[in-house]
């Protein structure tokens, strides 16, 4: 959020509004140093989550255990130890692939915005118009709390669809090896899934995950565009 906040605002020094692309390029932009970072949890997670207990060879029920993966720390270093640095970063082609998320979520919510304003400025003289398109980093001043909620919604649900099926074959990509089928590529993963699962297969879990991500995106838009109407407005001049 505060690296598409910090580009949004460098490309924005000549024009009153960002164009699509340039929304596109200041999400992407964030979306990879956060895929930078935070790959390595996420194929910690994954494998403490498939982390099942074995079967005993004796018994249809599984035989207690210990877990492979017991904290992040340790998980991170035996991950490393085992599969070397390449394993920390498996499925981050996918990764970087599903950067379109943040940026279609972005693009979506910004143009949101755009389009509210142009449906306003009916109503505005010329002269509250030019002051308007003047200061556009401070839009925030024209939307409410319910509109600043149903545009995060709705970006959200719009980048969602789009690119769900990504997450699931970045999932497939991180599970353990041993776990089950190996999902070395990309294309690979994207093909058996589609083979044995048919399209339906990429959508697993879409219902629960909206359900999950969905009032936390709303929380943090509008907590994010408040806290930041509130430094504008005591920012002393430079």
């Amino acid at each position: 959020m505060a690296t598409f906040s910090h580009k949004r605002q460098a490309d924005n020094a000549g024009t009153s509004f960002l164009s699509p692309g340039q929304h596109l390029v200041a999400g992407s932009l964030a979306g990879v140093m956060t895929q930078v970072v935070a790959n390595p949890v996420w194929v910690l997670k994954v494998r403490m989550c498939t982390d099942v207990p074995t079967t005993s060879p004796t018994s249809a029920l599984p035989s207690p255990s210990t877990p492979k993966y017991t904290g992040v720390l340790s998980g991170l270093l035996k991950i490393s130890r085992e599969e070397g640095f390449r394993g920390l970063y498996k499925g981050f082609a996918a990764g970087v692939i599903g950067v379109s998320h943040g940026a279609l979520q972005f693009m979506a919510y910004e143009e949101m915005k755009k389009y509210l304003v142009a449906l306003r400025s009916r109503s505005f003289s010329p002269d509250d118009l030019a002051f308007l398109k003047q200061q556009e980093p401070n839009l925030v001043y024209y939307f409410s709390t319910a509109e600043f909620l149903a545009m995060s919604a709705s970006s959200k649900l719009f980048a969602s669809v789009v690119t769900y099926p990504y997450q699931v074959v970045r999932t497939r990509m991180m599970q353990d090896q041993g776990a089950g089928i190996a999902y070395n590529k990309l294309g690979t993963t994207f093909t058996h899934i589609y083979r044995t699962e048919g399209l339906q297969g990429f959508y697993k879990g879409l219902g629960p995950n909206i359900v999950r991500v969905l009032p936390g995106t709303m929380i943090t838009f509008l907590v994010y565009e408040n806290v930041s109407k509130y430094f504008r407005d005591h920012s002393s001049p430079c």
